[in-house]
């Protein structure tokens, strides 16, 4: 590993830890977490990326700049290979981990842009905001959008959901509202309305939110069918 990984490596994970409320973080924790050596935990420290006190290590303000660049290539970088590439977990970690060094700020926010600005990793994790997420957020028509989104006759299949509530995720699982389901706008107003094979579902803007969708060209009825759970002509919903 190159000794400008390393020093990546150590970054996220004092980011990670921090996350975790473990800041400042052992010396024991640091290395494990990062898989690198004593060696290179020194020079970061050195190099004023890493504090080290009595109560143990953590980021300098410096440090904690270049280590969230870090974190949020490599989340974005996440989100692109099981969303977009339907890479499987394992791989997508594996690839994560590759990315996260190689990938410069203009590509970085591309990848962004592409993905709709998205707020959490695969994982659930939150992924740190760019400048493109304030600047563009509104103005680009990404490939993956929230079902909210959604303009009436857009269309295309689920691709992830995204909610803290454990009770609104199995709600909208019951509904079929989940990844791989083909589903069409009906209307937005007074109140969110999509179509799932012969069914329709009316959902609050909050909840629809949560639901990102990746936006596919039209399909023919066979396809717009496969994945859709049969709910009778109409049911309503309102809130997830």
């Amino acid at each position: 590993m190159r000794s400008s990984d390393e020093m990546d490596e150590v970054l996220q994970a004092l980011f990670c830890l921090r996350e975790e409320h473990k800041s400042p973080a052992s010396e024991d924790e640091v290395l494990q977490r990062s898989g690198v050596s004593a060696e290179a935990l020194r020079q970061a420290v050195e190099g004023g990326l890493v504090t080290e006190s009595t109560g143990g290590l953590a980021l300098s303000d410096h440090g904690a700049a270049q280590a969230e660049s870090v974190v949020r290539r490599h989340r974005l970088a996440e989100r692109l290979l099981h969303d977009v590439l339907r890479v499987n977990d394992k791989a997508t970690e594996s690839a994560a981990c590759q990315f996260e060094h190689i990938l410069q700020g203009e590509v970085t926010q591309s990848i962004c842009t592409l993905l709709g600005h998205p707020r959490a990793c695969p994982h659930g994790k939150p992924i740190p905001r760019g400048a493109c997420c304030s600047n563009g957020e509104q103005q680009v028509s990404a490939v993956i959008r929230r079902l909210s989104d959604l303009h009436p006759g857009e269309s295309g299949r689920i691709a992830y959901v995204h909610t803290a509530s454990a009770e609104r995720l199995n709600r909208l699982s019951s509904f079929g509202l989940v990844p791989g389901t083909f589903l069409r706008m009906h209307q937005r107003w007074p109140s969110i309305v999509v179509e799932l094979g012969e069914s329709q579902l009316a959902l609050d803007r909050e909840t629809a939110a949560d639901v990102f969708v990746r936006r596919a060209p039209a399909e023919s009825p066979q396809e717009r069918g496969h994945g859709a759970r049969r709910r009778g002509p109409f049911w309503r919903r309102g809130r997830g």
